[in-house]
């Protein structure tokens, strides 16, 4: 964590939760039935705060650098709910 918060130039103490995974086989198969089942799955989830994405959020591949500034917007988008 000390690393990534050098590289993408943020406090540690900003972090609230994190998990680290290590997956043994961490491609996701893409269908083309998965995007209206990761909608309902997302949607359900949603009601309760949770907001999935990424490879196993939304079911499909990202460069590092998408996930991080999805990631980013979702941060942005949460903080303005709050105020």
């Amino acid at each position: 964590m000390k690393h990534l918060a050098k590289v993408f130039d943020f406090k540690i103490n900003d972090i609230t939760d994190y998990k680290i995974k290590f997956v043994k086989y961490s491609y996701v198969i893409s269908k083309n039935t998965n995007f209206k089942n990761v909608k309902k799955i997302k949607d359900y989830l949603n009601k309760y705060k949770i907001y999935p994405f990424g490879l196993y959020g939304d079911w499909q591949y990202y460069w590092s650098d998408q996930a991080y500034l999805k990631g980013m917007k979702l941060g942005s988008q949460l903080a303005k709910k709050k105020s």
